[in-house]
Order: C-alpha cells, then structure tokens, then sequence
C-alpha cells in the first residue's frame, strides 16, 4: 500500500512538549518503507511550546514542517535526518535551536531562521545538502562548531551583526560557498572555518575582527584576502592556499603571522600594506620573509 498525501494534526490541549515516544509525535508508519512515496504535512493545533529532543527524529517521509507562534525552542536532534524534509515555515517566537536540531535534513531547502533566534546549537545544520542560502539574525552572538559544515550547495552567507564568534568547522565542506558577508562586531574566526569551501575567491576580513584561527581558509581557491586593522593574530598555515595572488593588510601595525602557510601560495603573490608602513612590514621578523612581495598602496588613505 502507498499513500500519496496525509496530514497529521495534534490535538491535545494540555501537551506543551513534544518528546520522544510522546503519542503525540509520528508514529511507527512514518518510518515505514510501504510509504516511501507518500507526503508528510506536518501542522500543531496545541499550543505546543517545546519540540522536545529527537521528536521526530528519522521521519523520513515528513516533507513539510508549520511551527506555530508558540514553540520558542526546538531541542536536539528534533528533526533529525528527516531526509525528505523540503521546507520549513513559521515559528516567529523561537529562541533556541538546539545541537542536530536539523541536522542530515538532505533536502531541505526553505528555511528562513526566524529573527528571535539567539542561539543556534553546534552541527544544527550540518549536511543539510540543499540548503543554498543562510541569513543568521542579529540576535545571535555565536556561531557555534559544525553548524553549517558539509553543506555542500550552500552559496550564500549572511552574518549577522550580533555574531562576534564563530567556532571551528562551522562552514567546514560547504563546496559551493562564494559569498560571505560578515557583521560589523565578529572578533574572531576560528580554526578550519571555511576549510575545504572550494569555491571561496574573495574575502574581506573586517576591521573588528582581532584574530583568525589556523587553517581557517585551507582547501579553499582563494585569490583575493583582505586583511582588516584590527587582526593582530594570525594562525598557522591561514593562507594555505595555491591559488592566493593578492593579500591587503589594512593594518599599520604587521600582524603576528604564525607559521603562514604562504609558501602553498602563488609564486607571484603580492601582499599590499600600507605605503607608510611598508618598512615595518620588511623589517618585521614574520612578514619579513616575504619582503620581496611587499608592495605600498594607498587604497585607504
């Protein structure tokens, strides 16, 4: 037997919290191979606050998800490698999206993270294959490990201004990542953030940024860099990347450069500082290695 549409509807006043096994939740039939061509529209009618840990984890045919208004947090692993998941909509209120909350959903593609997030958990969204665009609210600070990695038709990338961290791996594999663009309060990236984003041509760290993790661009395609005043560290092997041709350091004072990895890049590469700061940079005994690449410009002047 196969079904080509239902609906499951919930109905009981008094459930605030879905959790797993809760009656309440997709039972047994949702999991089941006779209705691989069926098509899972999933609505609340209870004023259900919390989507509880693993609620629907391994739904594998629910395709559609409406949160309603008064869900303000959906806990880990809540829809969990619901495989066919397409979209999601709905849920102005919620506050916290939790670890694995929609991690391994391989065909969503429509999800707008509502604005009253403040804390998306780590891996949230890792392997999520469709995702193509992500705008993170200003209410978040954090971008925490693993949340977008191996979303590997992800292209577009909007950081909100509230985000002054963002952890290791978060975009780690995301292929098809070519636009990034930063809020004005991120301090600082991490270790191996965009590594492996093999698409990534361009970057343009901002001045608020203070430090970038090692391997934060390694695997990458990277031609073009530019460095904001504020970067005072810069970890090993950052630049590890064959295709760099153009680095500018905005910054009067050279950056602590770690172990640059700038030996993978081009051999033509040229690195652009400031022209009344070009002799620190010659004489400084990290840069100084590269002195013969060193060029002024007077782009910020």
């Amino acid at each position: 037997m196969k079904i080509e549409n239902y609906e499951i509807r919930y109905t009981s006043l008094n459930n605030t919290v879905i959790w797993p096994h809760n009656p309440l939740a997709f039972g047994s039939n949702m999991r089941s191979n006779s209705y691989e061509n069926g098509k899972g529209i999933m609505r609340f009618d209870a004023p259900v606050t919390i989507i509880g840990d693993s609620a629907f984890r391994d739904c594998n045919l629910l395709t559609s998800i409406t949160i309603p208004d008064s869900v303000t947090e959906i806990r880990c692993h809540a829809f969990y490698r619901c495989s066919k998941l397409l979209e999601v909509s709905g849920g102005s209120n919620i506050s916290y999206i939790r670890a694995y909350a929609f991690s391994g959903c391989l065909c969503l593609k429509n999800f707008n993270i509502p604005e009253s997030v403040t804390t998306i958990g780590y891996s949230a969204f890792s392997a999520c294959h469709s995702l193509t665009s992500i705008t993170i609210p200003d209410k978040v600070t954090h971008i925490e490990y693993n949340t977008f990695s191996s979303c590997r038709n992800l292209t577009n990338v909007k950081i909100g201004n509230g985000v002054t961290h963002i952890s290791h791996e978060a975009f780690l594999f995301c292929m098809s990542l070519t636009n990034i663009k930063f809020g004005s309060n991120l301090t600082s990236i991490a270790e191996s953030v965009f590594k492996n984003c093999m698409r990534l041509k361009n970057i343009d760290i901002p001045d608020s940024v203070k430090e970038i993790g090692e391997y934060a661009f390694e695997g990458t395609n990277l031609t073009t860099i530019t460095i904001g005043k504020g970067v005072d560290f810069i970890g090993k092997h950052v630049f590890a990347c064959k295709s760099l041709e153009r680095i500018y350091c905005k910054s009067l004072n050279p950056p602590m450069l770690w172990d640059s990895g700038l030996e993978r890049a081009s051999a033509n590469i040229q690195i652009y500082v400031p022209a009344s700061a070009i002799s620190v940079y010659k004489s400084n005994k990290d840069w100084g290695k590269f002195a013969n690449h060193i060029v002024s410009y007077y782009m910020y002047y």
